[in-house]
Parts: structure tokens; sequence; C-alpha cells
């Protein structure tokens, strides 16, 4: 049975995954210290220290992205907005059983993804796009 706070309250995996993430943190100071930049010699070593950096510096990179995440949403509410329709939209639509016309191509969901179907014929060869 589901409780009152089900969707406030993150499963147990949720919780691991956060608490490895937090493990994980380094020091701030370390991720920012400007000293340690320096121009790589070549292509190879540049490649090799953007992989070294991402896996060091792995959950300082995601809590920062998480809380620029949060500002923008924070800071316009029309992308909340925005965001709020897409997702009702997209929910009312898989729950569909015919496909959506739009503007003459019909929008069906296969799995997760969303593709147009051409439903006629276009009328102006300006419309046309070669096969690829």
């Amino acid at each position: 049975v589901l409780g009152p706070g089900f969707l406030l309250s993150p499963p147990g995996w949720a919780w691991r995954w956060l608490g490895a993430r937090r493990a994980g943190l380094r020091p701030w100071g370390s991720f920012l210290d400007q000293r340690r930049f320096g121009v790589p010699r070549d292509l190879g070593e540049l490649w090799r220290r953007l992989g070294q950096n991402a896996e060091r510096f792995q959950s300082n990179y995601l809590l920062l992205f998480l809380a620029l995440l949060l500002y923008c949403l924070l800071s316009s509410p029309l992308l909340l907005v925005a965001l709020g329709v897409f997702f009702g939209v997209a929910v009312r639509l898989r729950a569909r059983e015919a496909p959506l016309v739009l503007l003459g191509a019909a929008l069906v969901f296969l799995g997760s993804h969303a593709a147009f179907r051409e439903l006629e014929p276009p009328e102006s060869a300006e419309l046309q796009m070669e096969p690829v």
C-alpha cells in the first residue's frame, strides 16, 4: 500500500546512489584550484586528462549540474510551466489509442520515442525532401 508520502520519498536505490555520490565529492578547493591548470602537450594528453578529471570530480560535476538545473528552474517560472505542459501532453499522448494528426503528419509513439509519419504526400514540391 502506498503511503501519503510515496511521491515525496525516493526509493532505497536512490538514497544509496545519492550516498555514493556524496561520498565521492572531492574538496571544492582542489576542484577549483587554478594553479593545477596547464596546457596539454598534445591531443592525446588532453583526452587523457579530461577523462581523469571527469572520473576524479564526477560527483562535483554532478552537484554543480544539479545546482545549475535547480537555479534555471527556479529563476524561470515559465520554464516550469512549459515542462509541466510538455510532460502532461506526453503522458496524455501515450495513453491514446489512435495517433495524433498534426499538420498532416501522424505523431506515433514507439516505446519511449516519438516519430512523425506522413499521411498524405505533400502538395508542393518545395516541401519534399530527398531520401537519405
